[in-house]
């Protein structure tokens, strides 16, 4: 018997006896007799895998910072489950670094695949426009092969998206959204802050924003 490697531990062959002879038998020995022969497979504790659903490689605007998902990195375990897995960013000197966004400019060295999970991973860009994240992941016992994350930085690049203009009637006020005002950005599933400076006064009105308070006053 060989054991093809699932993860499945219990087997049974299933086989009939019968006895054939030229002499003259008992006919209850002609007939098959029905036998199970029960197998127990013994569980081994495989090396987990770490894998990258979108490909090895990583785009980000320079100098921004990019969660990292599990869309980007995704642990794997047959025998472990993700509360017990934790990921191991091995390289040290790297100008661009992960962090915990709970915990800010703080390079960290490992994260759980749990606060992966909830999106509380994220890579910090801060240096050259190729380099790569060296990581493992570990169940508690046995360590993954070192895998690397190669990260491409891109200049960040911004163009006018939607630009549709307001229609108002005289003294009144709209609501200025994406919708009539947008930009494109080169980021690629990443979070980006788009700032928007007035840079000349305005004639005839003046645009507003909403404090903290949310009373709306002069931008």
């Amino acid at each position: 018997y060989h054991h093809d490697g699932s993860e499945e531990l219990l087997d049974q062959i299933i086989f009939e006896v019968s006895i054939h002879s030229k002499q003259e038998i008992p006919h209850c020995l002609k007939q098959g007799q029905r036998y199970i022969l029960n197998v127990n497979i013994i569980p081994i504790d495989d090396a987990p895998e770490l894998t990258f659903p979108n490909g090895n490689l990583m785009t980000i605007l320079q100098n921004t910072w990019k969660t990292l998902s599990p869309d980007v990195i995704l642990p794997i375990d047959t025998d472990n489950v993700c509360a017990e897995l934790k990921i191991i960013v091995v390289n040290r000197e790297d100008q661009g670094y992960v962090e915990d966004v709970r915990n800010p400019n703080q390079r960290i060295r490992e994260f759980s695949c749990q606060n992966l999970k909830a999106g509380n991973i994220r890579y910090v860009h801060n240096g050259a426009k190729l380099s790569q994240l060296l990581l493992q992941v570990n169940d508690g016992e046995r360590v993954s092969d070192v895998t690397p994350l190669r990260i491409v930085a891109l200049k960040p690049e911004v163009k006018m998206g939607k630009n549709t203009g307001l229609i108002l009637q005289q003294g009144g006020m709209s609501l200025i959204t994406i919708s009539n005002l947008s930009v494109e950005t080169k980021a690629f599933k990443q979070k980006v802050d788009v700032l928007y400076n007035i840079t000349e006064p305005l004639h005839y009105g003046e645009v507003q924003k909403p404090d903290i308070t949310g009373e709306w006053k002069a931008a």
